[in-house]
């Protein structure tokens, strides 16, 4: 019954996007300029669709570049599955103006059918973190978020490993591209830990030294990276 639901996350979103139904997060004070702290809003529509508004769909809108502090997108939601689509930019602080937690920048967690997915950018602006002898954080994790899809976006410069797996079952990630400069200390792709039935592929991860494309702890993990 899982499988076949999880596979059908991506008959969905066509039909889901193309409809206007969706909560953009501009309409709950975003302002996108990339000077502006847009981190409350975005917690805000988070709380819209979390709790069912729109049928569960956000929308990152196109042409904007969003500047956000450490963020949690907690579930669980009233909606399932829930749809994030990011078709702009999010940019983190920089080491010198982060406020609040440092294992990671944005966490999602408890989350069931949780589908991220377009053609936006993640940028962790890691390059003030990677002289830092102390904790940094992972740009992207995803905890106990079951049926997960994740594909579509380009991840540059994370701090740390640019996307945590953890604790989540019947995952599909695709079509990814992270990057960061081979000088940025272990700022590793794709980290799995005590996940399984998680299908990685066509994803291209160009990270830095002492790095690796993808670290699995115990977990049942296929990839076929091209």
């Amino acid at each position: 019954m899982k499988k076949a639901w999880f596979l059908n996350f991506s008959l969905l979103i066509l039909h889901i996007f193309t409809s206007s139904n969706a909560l953009d997060v501009t309409q709950f004070g975003a302002v996108g300029d990339g000077v502006t702290d847009d981190s409350q809003a975005f917690l805000k529509a988070w709380e819209a669709v979390c709790s069912g508004t729109r049928d569960g769909q956000l929308v990152v809108p196109a042409g904007m570049t969003f500047l956000l502090q450490p963020l949690k997108f907690q579930g669980s939601c009233k909606s399932a599955p829930i749809f994030v689509q990011i078709l702009g930019n999010l940019v983190a602080s920089s080491k010198g103006n982060w406020k609040g937690d440092k294992d990671q920048w944005i966490l999602f967690a408890d989350i069931e059918g949780l589908v991220v997915e377009g053609d936006g950018e993640i940028n962790g602006q890691g390059s003030s973190w990677w002289e830092h002898k102390g904790s940094r954080p992972t740009a992207l994790k995803f905890k106990s978020c079951n049926n997960l899809r994740l594909s579509g976006l380009t991840h540059v410069d994370s701090p740390m490993a640019h996307i945590h797996i953890n604790d989540c079952n019947y995952v599909t990630i695709s079509s990814l591209r992270i990057n960061a400069p081979e000088s940025s200390p272990n700022t590793d792709g794709i980290d799995v830990g005590g996940s399984s039935n998680v299908v990685i592929q066509d994803c291209l991860i160009a990270t830095g030294m002492k790095t690796q494309f993808l670290t699995t702890f115990g977990d049942s993990c296929v990839t076929n990276p091209h």
